[in-house]
């Protein structure tokens, strides 16, 4: 059988008032019994005490003239002490010498017959039962005892009337409780986990912008916070996942585009092939066309796997000792040919440059490549790329410049930014896959360098980089 929470609930709150209150109710009526025992003790010895005198004296006087005057005696006493139910007269040896009822005569022991000293015997459950006083003669002598049956029934009436009353008062407080729990209960916890519980339940049925309504600081209140912080996290994710898949989708149409557009050139130049065979002029410039294209798709199926390698971390290291000025020349000398062909300006200055690298050679040239061939897309005809490279201190510090149309400031923080593509690619349709510069960030951190930009529109760009010249330096 399922059992709601509010049942659940009264059900516990029963269960530990039952306990509370029958330990109380235990407790109470121990405490009672013990005290009605204390006052039945201290009147009984009291009761004794005043009482054998008399009724020793009267049976000396009437012992052989019957009982009748010693009954009357016995009556008058007993009348004031409810719990004296029968009085005899026992001699020093324990032998009954008179008893007011036959039925409830007590066996008493010479020794405690004989005894100069009141003796009080208690039953098994530990209540008095037997009083033995020691009658004394005028003369002092001590030939009789009086021996008092005492009864407990009063004392078992009034516990069983104080454990009746106590079950009726627990009984209704019981209920009294549960009726408050159930109403507590159903306010502070019933009614705002229905809401939680009815508004998560819109929200998982799609509806994110749904929020719960929260009140107070309770476990309650910050289930409903949590909903809803899963709420917005739900709602970004799906952003975000629309995000990715747009990326996705853009960057499968800038892929099919950077690479029809080489292959379109290098096909064109290979079909009229023989009309400039004869041509070297031509031909040259042919052959230096399709050249250029194919290292537009070198670098970008490089940029493509070089990505996949450290997003994977199938990534390791393998480090040359190379000289700065060799390995920066050899990039001056294979971007020449393009920049002819752009009809640009190309600068280079290396200062300092016998200073050696322990660089992987492949991946900062892709790096630096990267870079030279973004400064050369986004600078018009006629303008100036420059490549410089020096050594400040421990490092190499390697600049890419251009003059071209720059970069706005709201571009600037999301350069780096894989599959991003500036503002000026879309408005002044320059190709671009939105990876180079993010593969080149890559490629440089994980030789524990760096790469800056800095950059006004309409002025040009400078891309910075600084790689540590130490081989400890370099991560692996």
């Amino acid at each position: 059988m399922r059992l709601s929470i509010r049942t659940k609930f009264l059900l516990l709150v029963g269960l530990l008032m039952f306990t509370v209150f029958g330990t109380i109710t235990i407790y109470l009526i121990q405490n009672s019994t013990k005290s009605l025992r204390k006052d039945l003790l201290d009147e009984s010895k009291a009761f004794a005490s005043l009482a054998t005198q008399p009724i020793g004296n009267t049976f000396a006087i009437y012992k052989d003239s019957g009982t009748i005057k010693i009954d009357q005696q016995v009556d008058q006493f007993i009348e004031l002490n409810n719990s004296i139910t029968n009085v005899t007269v026992v001699d020093i040896n324990g032998k009954t010498a008179y008893s007011l009822s036959a039925k409830d005569i007590p066996q008493i022991t010479a020794d405690e017959a004989s005894a100069f000293e009141p003796i009080f015997r208690n039953n098994i459950n530990g209540a008095l039962e037997t009083i033995v006083y020691p009658y004394f003669e005028a003369s002092g002598a001590h030939r009789l005892s009086i021996v008092f049956s005492v009864s407990d029934d009063e004392i078992k009436r009034v516990v069983r009337q104080d454990a009746i009353s106590l079950v009726y008062f627990g009984i209704a407080a019981l209920f009294a409780t549960l009726a408050l729990t159930y109403l507590l209960i159903d306010r502070l916890i019933i009614r705002p986990v229905r809401q939680v519980s009815e508004q998560a339940g819109v929200i998982s049925a799609g509806n994110l912008e749904q929020q719960i309504i929260v009140h107070g600081e309770d476990e309650i209140a910050s289930l409903g916070q949590s909903v809803n912080k899963m709420a917005e996290s739900l709602k970004t994710n799906i952003a975000q996942l629309k995000e990715v898949d747009k990326v996705k989708t853009e960057f499968m149409m800038i892929t099919s585009h950077n690479l029809r557009t080489p292959l379109s050139i290098i096909k064109g130049y290979l079909d009229n092939m023989s009309l400039v065979m004869n041509d070297a002029d031509k031909l040259t410039t042919s052959l230096n066309r399709m050249g250029a294209s194919v290292q537009r798709l070198e670098i970008f199926a490089e940029d493509i796997l070089t990505i996949s390698r450290f997003e994977l971390g199938n990534t390791d290291l393998h480090t040359d000792t190379i000289k700065l000025d060799e390995f920066i020349g050899r990039i001056v000398g294979e971007f020449y040919s393009t920049a002819q062909l752009k009809d640009l300006k190309f600068e280079s200055d290396i200062q300092n440059g016998d200073k050696e690298l322990q660089i992987s050679a492949p991946y900062i040239r892709s790096a630096i490549w990267n870079l030279l061939d973004n400064a050369s897309k986004f600078t018009k005809q006629g303008g100036t790329v420059s490549l410089k490279a020096k050594r400040e201190a421990d490092t190499a510090v390697i600049t890419v410049s251009d003059n071209g149309i720059g970069i706005s400031a709201i571009e600037l923080p999301k350069l780096f930014t894989k599959f991003h593509r500036g503002t000026s690619t879309l408005v002044y349709d320059f190709e671009g896959t939105g990876i180079g510069l993010y593969s080149s960030k890559m490629m440089v951190e994980k030789h524990g360098g760096t790469v800056t930009v800095s950059s006004e529109e309409g002025k040009g760009s400078t891309f910075t980089i600084i790689l540590p010249l130490s081989k400890t330096d370099v991560i692996g």
